[in-house]
């Protein structure tokens, strides 16, 4: 799918997600630096963010919710190059079209 480019449909997009997604995306928009899936878990359960079944968040159910947004393009992926022959891993950040709106969003839902 190809990602949207201007605000205005990265803001059609945003409405079209749940409201868990929602809450990511607001969490990585105020993050401000690309994070790992097991910091953005530890966010997650540090602010009480369950997942679809009232669970603690762990990397095994956080990554799908993740892809499906980078697939919506609100979220980017920034790999990481090997260091040493050990891949260091896949870090998300909000869209950066995008983060100053969600960052509002996330002002006026909390």
């Amino acid at each position: 799918m190809a990602h949207p480019k201007t605000r205005t449909q990265l803001a059609r997009t945003y409405h079209t997600l749940t409201a868990l997604q929602k809450q990511i995306v607001q969490l990585l928009s105020v993050v401000y630096k690309p994070a790992f899936p097991g910091e953005i878990v530890q966010c997650l359960n540090a602010l009480k963010i369950q997942d679809d079944h009232s669970r603690r968040f762990t990397q095994k159910t956080l990554i799908p919710l993740l892809e499906d947004v980078v697939d919506k393009g609100l979220l980017t992926v920034n790999s990481l190059v090997p260091f040493f022959g050990r891949q260091q891993g896949i870090r998300y950040y909000c869209d950066r079209h995008f983060v100053e709106l969600a960052t509002r969003l996330s002002n006026r839902d909390f």
